[in-house]
């Protein structure tokens, strides 16, 4: 391409369209002017020739400035005297606009013909902007936020699934039409759930346990009772039972002494409607008051020693059933515990790692079958006390609390230095067994 430097400007040659600091949105540009008649001109943009044109007999002139690319423009022409005419800046822009976020409010399912709140974010000052809903176009006025534009539209008057277009159009008229940029949902809008209940608590008694919780408040409806769930495994609570009223506090009797159960609790509001979730779930052991439950010496065979931050249990073999796993339940509240374990394999004993110092700690045991299901009742509670002063752990392997595998560390039956030596050397080969084997839990 040939460039030049331009010559001073005479007032012969002029270039009249198109105006000087204009924006185009075409990628063809028509430049035309007057001279004198029947001389020959050279075309230039941006200093390069981009070709020729002539005058005619009354010096008009005119050149189609084809392929331009988007962004800044300087045309002039020039003479074969070298004449030079003015030069005219032009800015090209074929981009549609872009669409930078688009917002729809309420963004779930919303009734038929409820009103919607629609935002689109684009670059500012388009000549238009509109969204299609079911066939109907709606304008969207700009906020005081450049780029910003709002509507408040219907929902259609029909229940379905609607696809919501957006239209965008600047100064150029560069148009963006976006086919389906989000989705209208109308139907019938599902009724408010009560909250889930909270600070559900219990204790055990003889073939019957009592259980408390925090009363559900601020629900759009007021709370008629409260449904009980339980059952013996915590992901099968199959049975129900239900309070007279929105009391708080509920007893449940005839319960077999010895058998664990779980339990949890929703609120039912005036309308039927029950709270989605379990708040939490616990579990309790009805008991006789004559069985010495919490005897330590009665414990033939079980032993928990305490240990700096863990604590160390064993215990005998389960009469009567074949364990192929233990599940272990402790916490720091007799009677109730918050969290549990599963051994991954039949071996009594294992290592409780990652507890506080100085926090007293209750565990009771049940046998798993090979599905992972209890076969027996729960062991009676014993306690520990985990200490600093106590023995150190030995090398980890095993992290508590549960969904972790558990350490098989073989009772002790003293606390000196042959003791130690039996828990180090009972660790090392426990690690070395089972270092490569896949860790796993599972769960009763």
């Amino acid at each position: 391409m040939e460039a030049v430097n331009p010559a001073v400007l005479t007032s012969n040659l002029t270039i009249k369209s198109p105006s000087d600091d204009s924006e185009l949105g075409s990628t063809s540009v028509i430049v035309t002017g007057q001279g004198d008649a029947n001389i020959n001109l050279k075309v230039f943009d941006n200093d390069s020739k981009i070709g020729d044109s002539e005058t005619d007999e009354d010096g008009f002139f005119s050149f189609d400035a084809k392929n331009l690319e988007n962004g800044s423009h300087v045309f002039y022409v020039m003479s074969e005297g070298g004449e030079v005419s003015n030069s005219v800046h032009v800015a090209i822009d074929t981009v549609p606009p872009v669409l930078s976020l688009l917002s729809v409010y309420p963004d779930g399912v919303v009734k038929p013909g409820d009103p919607l709140s629609i935002t689109v974010q684009s670059e500012p000052d388009l000549d238009e902007v509109k969204v299609r809903l079911q066939g109907i176009e709606a304008a969207l006025l700009a906020s005081d936020i450049p780029g910003t534009y709002t509507a408040t539209v219907a929902a259609p008057a029909l229940e379905g699934t609607f696809p919501l277009d957006v239209i965008l159009v600047d100064k150029l008229s560069n148009k963006a039409e976006l086919s389906g940029q989000a989705t209208v949902q109308t139907g019938a809008l599902k009724p408010k759930s009560p909250p889930a209940v909270d600070g559900l608590e219990g204790t055990s008694g003889d073939a019957q346990v009592t259980l408390n919780w925090q009363a559900v408040i601020g629900h759009d409806n007021p709370i008629q009772r409260y449904r009980l769930y339980y059952g013996a495994h915590y992901n099968e609570l199959n049975q129900t039972f239900e309070t007279q009223g929105a009391v708080t506090t509920l007893t449940l009797s005839g319960l077999e002494n010895g058998k664990q159960l779980f339990f949890a609790v929703k609120a039912v509001d005036s309308k039927g409607i029950e709270s989605d979730d379990f708040g939490v779930t616990i579990a309790l052991t009805p008991a006789a008051p004559a069985v010495p439950a919490l005897a330590q010496p009665a414990f033939v065979g079980y032993q928990a020693i305490p240990m700096d931050g863990a604590v160390q249990l064993s215990w005998p073999a389960f009469p009567g059933v074949h364990a192929f796993y233990y599940k272990i339940y402790f916490g720091v509240k007799s009677g109730q515990y918050d969290d549990f374990a599963v051994t991954s394999d039949y071996s009594p004993y294992f290592t409780v790692r990652d507890l506080i110092n100085e926090v007293p700690y209750h565990f009771v045991i049940a046998a798993l079958d090979i599905n992972g299901y209890e076969i027996s009742s729960l062991s009676p509670e014993f306690t520990a006390t985990p200490s600093v002063n106590a023995l150190k752990p030995s090398a980890p392997s095993f992290a508590s609390p549960s969904y972790s595998k558990l350490s098989h560390v073989p009772t002790t039956g003293k606390t000196g230095p042959e003791a130690v030596w039996i828990v180090l050397i009972s660790s090392f080969l426990a690690y070395f067994f089972y270092h490569h084997k896949r860790r796993f839990i599972k769960r009763g």
